[in-house]
């Protein structure tokens, strides 16, 4: 007699259910991400390792790789050379906008370098909750004729949790759609992050 692994029995399970329980997850999880930022994060702040637990099993019971959520060096060199030129201008005006508005601090270059270096690891985590969570559970939620929506909802869900900052949400909204339409084209994370902290450190 065959023995089954616990996981292959669960993932047996769940993969029968249809779009629904993806989009059913998808949206619990959400709320419970904005119930932390309101609320938890000033009470219980180690709630948050409950959150990622959760993520993270999502991705176990599904089979789901590291490699296949974009954390691979495949698809690094095609998203640098379609995205690295608009990157690197919004960064510029970004900067141009800071000096113009009066909002740039006066540090050392070295220390810009280390704020980089530091959001860089941020960034990554933003990026694989946006995109490699949650685009990835919007997109199995969606019929296929309706997947062009799977990256303006994840930059809405992007945004939502950057509320009630209105410029933050804005950039956000765009950001993160386009974010979202550049992962679904080259499932590579690692891009998206460096350009995510490159321009938070400019702006």
């Amino acid at each position: 007699m065959q023995v089954r692994s616990p996981s292959l029995v669960i993932r047996s399970a769940v993969q029968p259910i249809g779009p629904s329980v993806h989009a059913l997850e998808a949206g619990t999880v959400f709320f419970l991400l904005l119930s932390y930022i309101w609320y938890f994060q000033a009470r219980i702040h180690w709630s948050w390792m409950i959150l990622l637990a959760l993520v993270v099993l999502s991705h176990a019971v599904r089979g789901e790789t590291p490699s296949e959520l974009g954390l691979r060096r495949g698809g690094f060199a095609e998203c640098a050379r379609r995205f690295t030129i608009p990157v690197l201008i919004v960064a510029a005006v970004g900067a141009i906008a800071g000096f113009a508005l009066d909002t740039v601090r006066d540090v050392a270059a070295w220390r810009v370098a280390g704020v980089l270096i530091g959001y860089c690891w941020w960034a990554l985590f933003q990026q694989y909750l946006l995109n490699g969570y949650f685009a990835n559970r919007l997109s199995a939620s969606f019929d296929a004729k309706y997947q062009y929506l799977v990256a303006p909802t994840a930059g809405g869900m992007f945004a939502a949790a950057h509320a009630p900052n209105m410029l933050l949400m804005g950039v956000t909204l765009v950001g993160g759609t386009v974010a979202a339409v550049a992962y679904r084209r080259h499932k590579n994370l690692f891009f998206l992050a460096f350009a995510h902290a490159l321009i938070g450190t400019m702006i």
